[in-house]
């Protein structure tokens, strides 16, 4: 039986090096997307915002070891397509975020909290940070699948109480009025979702004994692909010539942009 577990833990952790692999490959997912041209920088802000995307282009390398290639166009370059009303697409695909955030925060509580080993005062030093770590995890991915409710929730609001202009597309829709909502709703929906992957291996390695080594690697694993997924899916953006960002990495950086733009413009704390 232990030769059956480190033959497993082996496969798993081939299996983990070629999803990391596939991920530093993506010929789709290297490069940072420029900000879109109708988000102007705040008064007096310019040459932050340029120094910005300048350190996001040289650095990268935060995207698994990206380089940087070109910029995407935007969907305003979608000219002689016709003007439509994508509101009902938009609530659809805010709903489609709010559904399985509000089922992993619930899923999240009692993995997370109810179930989670105690810390104890015979565990190890190594025992006793995994556990607490597992605690900051699961209170981290709560946090930010709760903001993806939020966030689709109030966003399917205004789309239903205000009239949205028409738009060539969907994503030119969300991008011109709703872009910090749906990139918030994706990059804390994404970081939850991998919270609960990264609190499986932390309640692996304090609960299952011998079968750790194995279960840890195969979720490390599905980590790691998961991620290779995630990328590539923002990469591709609309299926055309426009995305948000170039992976995962780029989206959070733009996302944290419009968040501080946000802040900026916001006339107090309680505002954004």
């Amino acid at each position: 039986m232990p030769l059956l577990m480190r033959k497993a833990a082996k496969l798993s952790l081939m299996l983990c090096s070629i999803c990391w692999l596939r991920i530093l490959s993506s010929p789709d997912a290297m490069y940072f997307a420029a900000p879109p041209p109708w988000h102007a920088a705040l008064p007096g802000h310019a040459a932050t915002w340029a120094s910005l995307t300048a350190w996001q282009t040289e650095k990268s390398w935060l995207c698994f070891l990206g380089t940087h290639k070109k910029q995407r166009p935007t969907p305003a370059n979608t000219a002689g397509r016709a003007l439509m009303d994508y509101s009902g697409v938009a609530k659809g695909l805010f709903d489609n975020m709010r559904g399985p955030a509000s089922f992993l925060a619930g899923s999240m509580v009692p993995l997370g909290f109810f179930a989670a080993p105690k810390v104890s005062k015979e565990d190890s030093p190594v025992i006793k940070r995994i556990k607490r770590l597992h605690y900051v995890i699961a209170t981290v991915s709560i946090a930010c699948e709760l903001l993806t409710v939020t966030w689709s929730t109030i966003a399917v609001n205004k789309l239903a109480e205000t009239a949205a202009a028409p738009a060539t597309s969907v994503m030119q829709l969300l991008s011109r009025d709703y872009e910090l909502e749906w990139i918030g709703c994706n990059v804390n929906f994404m970081i939850g979702l991998l919270g609960f992957a990264a609190c499986l291996v932390t309640f692996a390695c304090t609960s299952f004994g011998p079968a750790k080594h194995f279960v840890s690697l195969f979720v490390a694993a599905s980590f790691c692909l998961m991620m290779s997924i995630i990328n590539d899916g923002v990469a591709k953006g609309d299926g055309g010539e426009f995305s948000f960002a170039g992976n995962f990495a780029g989206l959070l950086i733009r996302y944290l942009q419009l968040l501080l733009t946000k802040i900026l413009k916001a006339p107090g704390m309680c505002s954004v």
